[in-house]
């Protein structure tokens, strides 16, 4: 077995390779989906997937949610936080207590508050995912990519404002929790599916009306679109 040193700022981090011929991004990859690396300090310019992803959150909401009969569909899946249970097993005042008692609102952990430093262009996947508690998030002039989920479970997160720099939003990136997203983008960034709400605004450079309406995946969001300082 090889080791193999990462020499951070902060000091050095061991990482335990098995192979010999083996990149360095590989390994990595390989350590985040067994689950042996949960955060690594961000590189120069990106913040690594799951990074931040708070584990003892998600498996705050997998508990609360097992109190419901019908079990969630995909133990694996993220989108839990989405997830209501459409049978019932137990009597109303069972149900609020469980929820005063275990429900999302009694976790206290995990982020707050997080100012990205200037220099990141890229947020990997499920970067933020269940931080609960997270209502304040900002983004340095310099991010270009944000990955799909990185916002998933973040309940309390209701107002993002993405830079104009910004040019790819991954799947699912945000949670069904905004009431508002600014991108200051004169140009739309490529994206498939947000992860809002119906009742989300989005709010948009004037001058881009018709550049986001008449883009072929913005234009679901039409009705949502607002022009900044017209509202």
């Amino acid at each position: 077995m090889i080791e193999i040193v990462l020499m951070l700022s902060s000091g050095a981090f061991l990482i335990a390779c098995p192979y010999l011929c083996i990149k360095l991004d590989d390994c990595l990859e390989s350590l985040y989906r067994n689950k042996h690396v949960i955060n690594l300090l961000s590189s120069k310019h990106s913040i690594r997937r799951e990074q931040y992803f708070n584990h003892a959150g998600f498996n705050h909401i997998k508990y609360y949610l097992s109190f419901y009969p019908d079990p969630f569909p995909d133990s694996s899946t993220l989108f839990i936080d989405e997830y209501y249970p459409t049978s019932r097993k137990h009597t109303y005042e069972e149900e609020k207590s469980w929820e005063e008692s275990n429900g999302p609102q009694t976790y206290k952990g995990g982020l707050k508050e997080f100012v990205v430093e200037e220099g990141i262009k890229k947020i990997g996947a499920r970067a933020f995912g269940y931080n609960l508690n997270l209502y304040s998030i900002k983004f340095p002039s310099t991010l270009e990519k944000i990955g799909s989920e990185v916002f998933v479970g973040c309940k309390k997160l209701t107002h993002i404002e993405l830079p104009e720099s910004i040019r790819c939003i991954g799947a699912e990136a945000f949670t069904y929790s905004l009431d508002e997203l600014t991108i200051l983008a004169k140009k739309p960034p490529k994206i498939s599916d947000l992860g809002i709400g119906h009742d989300c605004k989005i709010f948009i450079p004037a001058e881009s009306e018709n550049l986001y309406k008449s883009s072929r995946r913005w234009r679901k969001y039409s009705e949502q679109i607002y022009l900044l300082n017209q509202v």
